[in-house]
C-alpha cells in the first residue's frame, strides 16, 4: 500500500545529510 505521508517523511529524511 502507498503511504503518501510516510513517503513524504522518508523523502525529507533521505534528503537530510
Amino acid at each position: 500500500m502507498r503511504m503518501s505521508h510516510l513517503d513524504h517523511c522518508l523523502s525529507l529524511v533521505s534528503s537530510s545529510p
